[in-house]
């Protein structure tokens, strides 16, 4: 009667003999064990990043959208969410225009150079603090600029070094077909220069590029788009922050003649978390399809193998091997290749790992089209995708090859030994 150890050395012994065989099937099993592990671990490390890079004080920014309707002869400026802030101290802390169009991206010039991906944010001398943004040379959007509607603008770091060769303080750049001289560059920590290609305009210089937005309510009415940036006093103040915009609103507005959209940083955040986890859980669905593909190429394989051995199943039965031991045999010979190609999986999904920040250099953000550097990520590798990995290939090997082991087990001695 064969023991553990004979049965291991047979498996191995038949699976040399038809090496040729089982490379093929293993290298599926590779392919998806190495593609687990990346998917785990770059999921891992983007979300560790979005909870590193979206710290309280950023959580508490809000983007408030103001519509009021075309008819109004009002519309809600900066200075009635000045008004805001400082009579409710206590619940906010700053408010700032923020007028863009991501729909006019491109069309920055600087002599013959051009910038494809370069948009621009109309703000005001508050928004720096709000954001957190630091500049590096120069100096930031000033009251007086967006009071005088001046041409000037700070723009980040690849931009000044892609068009003006990192010397452009004092430069006059092109946007839309009107000249702005750069004031400032900003540092490459900053929070907004996680989205390549920005230029702050003072908000006044912006609206005339930008003209007024107008947007199509349920019904047919018409209504101007207002946005404003506002930095709640803390995460906590969230909704005292909604509430008091609401109530001012009604009373400069009246009810019916505007509508609200307030969307907080907090919220922002979640989406990012969510739209990588959901992308992660689509790729693993399609690791997984190419794991069973594997898993039926072993019992496919194991199958031929029971047919082309009938003979030696025979002879070693009646030599007193019983079903136990040729099922134990059989079963051996599809865990050790799952084990074998989830190995091979590991070493390249390692190696692969520790090459994320050069594979997924940049991420884009649901439909916006911004891209989310992740060039900069700290490179750790955790044990549970590795284990994971492991154990679903032997968990394929042990489900695809019970069968094809089973059938070998159930063979007659006599039609075992007379079959050609």
């Amino acid at each position: 009667i064969m023991d553990i150890r004979q049965s291991f050395y047979t498996a191995i012994r038949n699976l040399y003999v038809n090496k040729l065989r089982f490379a093929q099937v293993m290298l599926s099993l590779v392919i998806a064990v190495a593609a687990v592990i990346v998917i785990c671990n770059t999921c891992r490390l983007m979300v560790q990043q979005v909870e590193a890079s979206w710290t309280p004080d950023i959580l508490s920014n809000i983007d408030v959208y103001i519509n009021t309707r075309v008819e109004l002869d009002k519309r809600p400026t900066i200075e009635n969410l000045d008004e805001i802030v400082k009579n409710n101290p206590d619940v906010l802390l700053g408010a700032s225009p923020y007028i863009t169009n991501h729909t006019m991206t491109g069309n920055v010039r600087y002599d013959n150079k051009y910038c494809k991906e370069a948009y621009f944010i109309g703000v005001n001398e508050k928004y720096a603090d709000l954001q957190n943004v630091n500049v590096q040379e120069g100096r930031f959007i000033q009251y007086m600029d967006c009071r005088r509607e001046q041409s000037v603008c700070v723009v980040s770091g690849d931009i000044a070094n892609k068009l003006m060769d990192g010397n452009a303080i004092g430069k006059t750049l092109n946007i839309w077909g009107i000249n702005h001289t750069v004031i400032g560059v900003m540092e490459e920590n900053s929070p907004d220069t996680t989205f390549n290609g920005l230029i702050y305009l003072p908000y006044t210089s912006a609206q005339k590029i930008i003209g007024d937005r107008i947007k199509t309510g349920y019904q047919g009415e018409k209504y101007y788009v207002n946005r404003f940036q506002i930095k709640a006093n803390g995460i906590e103040n969230l909704g005292n922050v909604r509430t008091l915009i609401i109530d001012a609103m009604n009373e400069l507005l009246g009810e019916k003649n505007w509508s609200l959209a307030f969307t907080s940083y907090l919220t922002i955040k979640g989406d990012i978390k969510g739209f990588v986890i959901s992308q992660a859980f689509y790729y693993m669905l399609v690791v997984f399809a190419v794991l069973i593909v594997g898993g039926v190429g072993i019992m496919n394989i194991m199958l031929a193998s029971v047919q082309e051995r009938t003979r030696e199943i025979g002879i070693r039965k009646a030599c007193g091997a019983t079903n136990k031991d040729i099922q134990q045999q059989f079963m051996l010979e599809a865990v050790i290749t799952s084990i074998i190609g989830g190995l091979i999986g590991v070493v390249l999904g390692v190696i692969l790992s520790f090459s994320i920040p050069w594979l997924v250099s940049d991420m884009t953000i649901g439909n916006s089209g911004m891209s989310y550097s992740t060039s900069y990520l700290e490179i750790s590798l955790a044990a549970w995708p590795i284990l994971l990995a492991l154990g679903v290939s032997v968990g394929v090997g042990i489900i695809f090859g019970n069968y094809p082991a089973q059938q070998a087990a159930k063979m007659e001695i006599v039609d075992a030994i007379n079959s050609d």
